[in-house]
């Protein structure tokens, strides 16, 4: 390497993400197929109560909210399990020796990793639902013909619009909340996987409900030491909307801050096992 590109260069990125994807492709399209075959079959079983009763306008918003109920509970499911993956091969010893030998910088390899399983991730999950959905479509239209008018697929658009309809997200406030909250869910668990490359997905979530049950623990006994009894009533000016603002920034601070600590345990990690 150059002096000058010790720490990140473009190409050498370029070829890390290449040889990422080209060695990986066969496990990243089996996870793709599990997710599609959760879609295909949770809609599909939705669909077969849907399409027997009820009348048009009833069964089109009913459908449409079921998917979007789904989509958003497997985007928190499968985020969480893919996150579980960053550093699985960290957890034999000839994934080790691959990844200490590989001519790229830790950075790299770390930064190469995470676009892969957060955003490339998010890019394939939207094709994904959007094949699982078609399935139904095409299922019911040819088992029910003359539904054709009700048996229609669900967009992404429709299903953000379906999120807004049941007052999920109701501003832009909103928007960025659940972004952040799952940059954080997911950040987490990215962290967890350079913590613990072995069974990293159980260990995780144990750990985050522990920390959970601490925390709540805590603030409540603080509250109850230092709070008086009968607190004097203190008017405030701190709005719902400052404070939801205020949370939204706290999430995607502790997002960064969990994806810092996961590459330096990486580096940690690379020195160790160098040796």
């Amino acid at each position: 390497m150059k002096p000058k590109d010790t720490y990140f260069s473009m190409s050498r990125f370029v070829n890390v993400c290449r040889k990422e994807m080209v060695e990986n492709w066969k496990s990243y399209l089996l996870r793709l197929a599990m997710v599609y075959g959760a879609f295909a079959v949770i809609l599909v079983w939705n669909g077969y109560f849907q399409y027997r009763a009820g009348t048009m306008t009833h069964t089109i918003n009913s459908v449409r909210q079921f998917a979007m109920y789904t989509f958003v509970w497997l985007l928190g499911i499968m985020g969480m399990v893919s996150a579980s993956f960053m550093m699985e091969r960290m957890k034999t010893k000839t994934g080790r020796i691959n990844t200490l030998m590989l001519p790229a910088t830790p950075f790299e390899q770390f930064l190469a990793r995470w676009l892969i399983l957060t955003f490339g991730f998010l890019v394939a999950f939207v094709i994904v639902y959007t094949l699982g959905d078609w399935t139904r479509v095409v299922i019911y239209r040819i088992a029910e013909p003359s539904m054709s008018e009700v048996i229609q697929p669900v967009s992404l658009l429709a299903v953000i619009d379906q999120i807004g309809k049941v007052g999920l997200i109701t501003n832009n406030l909103d928007v960025w909340s659940a972004i952040g909250f799952y940059l954080f869910w997911q950040s987490f668990f990215v962290l967890g996987s350079s913590l613990w490359p072995r069974h990293t997905l159980v260990r995780t979530f144990v750990a985050g409900i522990v920390l959970l049950i601490v925390y709540t623990l805590l603030a409540s006994g603080t509250v109850y030491i230092f709070m008086p009894a009968h607190p004097v009533s203190i008017s405030t000016k701190v709005s719902d909307e400052t404070m939801q603002i205020g949370a939204n920034i706290l999430m995607c601070v502790m997002a960064v801050v969990n994806w810092t600590l996961a590459y330096f345990r990486f580096k940690e990690a690379e020195i160790i096992n160098r040796w």
